[in-house]
């Protein structure tokens, strides 16, 4: 549930616009991605400076959909009015829905959204599910995009839960006290035993909430793809 909005409130802006989430439908040139998440995230064109470091972000393998998530993360998208920051949220979480969706199977697309890598979004999920049982919040974009990248790489998910079970903040939480540092395996992995079980069980929650999410928007969902597709 977003924060600063009522969520029917965002959901009915969203359904009324389009513009973001037409994005992920859309083939356009890098220099047009960018200027077009300027235009819809800040309300402005992409300076010279930002044009040129996002181009080569994405150039280098960044998603649209990174590149719009750390942009809605800047200190100048904090400033933008909150009912418009709840209305990019939404459409940008609606985007990563989206994604889980094309990876668990459950729509079928001749043409895959911008920004799907096979198996990132379900890595995602995971992850987002990780920080929800463990730590009751959603991950921030450094801490998402960093334990993404490792289950990409190649790092089982039970080690990466062992390791966030290791995390001093984790550990608080879930004893209710002060840890010193955590440093023998044994330990964290007492911990990531009693974590993993409320992992699983976020992580089915989350894919249900994607179920409920494409039921709910799927026009809007459609009427994205016409404008992206068409626009392209």
């Amino acid at each position: 549930m977003l924060r600063g909005a009522p969520h029917d409130e965002v959901a009915d802006a969203v359904a009324r616009s389009v513009s973001l989430i037409r994005l992920a439908f859309a083939d356009l040139s890098t220099e047009a991605v960018v200027q077009e998440l300027y235009r819809e995230i800040l309300g402005r064109d992409a300076d010279v400076t930002g044009l040129a470091t996002r181009q080569l972000a994405l150039v280098q393998g960044q998603t649209t959909l990174d590149a719009a998530k750390e942009l809605a993360a800047t200190g100048e998208a904090m400033l933008i009015p909150r009912h418009r920051r709840s209305r990019v949220a939404e459409q940008l979480r609606l985007w990563s829905d989206i994604l889980v969706a094309v990876d668990l199977g459950l729509v079928t697309w001749s043409v895959a959204p911008s920004g799907h890598v096979p198996g990132r979004a379900r890595c995602e999920a995971f992850v987002e599910a990780l920080y929800e049982a463990g730590l009751e919040r959603r991950p921030t974009e450094p801490e998402r995009i960093a334990d993404v990248d490792r289950l990409v790489d190649g790092v089982p998910r039970d080690q990466l839960v062992e390791m966030f079970a290791g995390r001093p903040e984790v550990v608080e939480r879930m004893t209710g006290r002060t840890p010193g540092r955590v440093r023998r395996r044994l330990v964290r992995r007492r911990f990531a035993a009693r974590l993993a079980p409320l992992v699983a069980a976020a992580e089915e929650r989350r894919v249900g909430e994607v179920v409920q999410v494409l039921a709910r928007y799927d026009v809007v969902i459609e009427r994205a793809r016409a404008a992206g597709e068409g626009g392209s």
